[in-house]
């Protein structure tokens, strides 16, 4: 995930991009709202010195960051929800177990 990347190049960034990162690892969900000039702000750098950790990042510029950065967490959240669902499952079932549950609706017994 990009999050995981960010990490990953923290020690390799120069000062300036190091102060981006750590506004974006902070907040990522405010960063997806924000445009660039609050990121900039929070950051204490310029607006070019976030293009420029975007780039080297390997993005394209900040548009490109923040909409991959977006789709990270969505996907993030939507796993997130889907372990949750799956652990919720498991436990109901599992309350189940060695009960007979019969289905008046059907007649049938399981």
């Amino acid at each position: 995930m990009l999050l995981d990347s960010i990490r990953t190049q923290l020690d390799s960034l120069s000062k300036s991009e190091k102060k981006v990162a750590l506004a974006v690892l902070e907040q990522p969900a405010a960063t997806v709202s924000q445009n660039i000039t609050a990121l900039a702000k929070s950051a204490q750098v310029s607006e070019p010195t976030v293009v420029r950790f975007c780039r080297t990042l390997g993005y394209d510029g900040w548009h490109e960051f923040k909409l991959k950065l977006a789709q990270g967490l969505a996907l993030e959240r939507n796993l997130f929800l889907k372990l949750c669902v799956s652990e919720s499952a498991l436990a109901r079932m599992r309350s189940y177990e060695g009960k007979k549950i019969t289905s008046p609706s059907r007649g049938f017994e399981v």
